[in-house]
This record gives C-alpha cells, sequence and structure tokens, in this order.
C-alpha cells in the first residue's frame, strides 16, 4: 500500500507508438530527479504492443520500482 501523501500520476491508454508513452516515463524520470524521488508513482494502464520495451525502459532508468503497469 502505497503511503497517504503519496503523488500518482495516472495515464490510460494503449501502448503503442503514437502515444509516445516513452516520452511520459522520460520525463517522469526527470520530474523524479528534480523533485528528489519521494513518494510520487506513475500508474501505465493499458495493454500493447510497446509494453516490454516501456517496462524495460523504466528498468533503464531505475525507476521500475515507481512505475506501475496495470492491465484491465
Amino acid at each position: 500500500m502505497k503511503p497517504l501523501n503519496s503523488t500518482i500520476f495516472v495515464t490510460t491508454c494503449r501502448l503503442v507508438p503514437i502515444k509516445n508513452i516513452q516520452l511520459l516515463i522520460q520525463v517522469f524520470h526527470k520530474f523524479l530527479n528534480v523533485q528528489g524521488n519521494g513518494n510520487s508513482v506513475l500508474w501505465i494502464i493499458g495493454e500493447g504492443p510497446e509494453r516490454d520495451e516501456l517496462v524495460k525502459l523504466a528498468e533503464q532508468y531505475e525507476i521500475s520500482e515507481k512505475v506501475v503497469f496495470l492491465v484491465l
């Protein structure tokens, strides 16, 4: 369970190139660096052919514990 004072960023979409979720992960990584990691998390809700690539990107930025992939 996340602390009550967490900031949760959420996006819901199909994980396809036109949605540019890579940019969202990059910006979230920069945000964490500026804000000092804190309690912020990013929820990415959706399915699509880019899912595995996006998971790897979060791992490369070492923020995989802050980026949660959910499928409805």
